[in-house]
């Protein structure tokens, strides 16, 4: 039942808005600064464990 629902809400939006399109972005770039803040932890902890 949840399938077919998704499969409606597809074929209602299937052009993305100007707002789809910039949360997409904003999500893009949330990623990419949890990225950047997993290498620093990591490097941090790397740096830690070497002593």
């Amino acid at each position: 039942m949840g399938f077919e629902d998704n499969i409606e809400k597809g074929k209602t939006s299937s052009k993305p808005t100007v707002a789809s399109k910039m949360t997409f972005w904003e999500a893009m770039k949330n990623i990419e600064r949890q990225l950047h803040q997993i290498e620093e932890d990591r490097e941090k902890l790397f740096v830690e464990y070497s002593k």
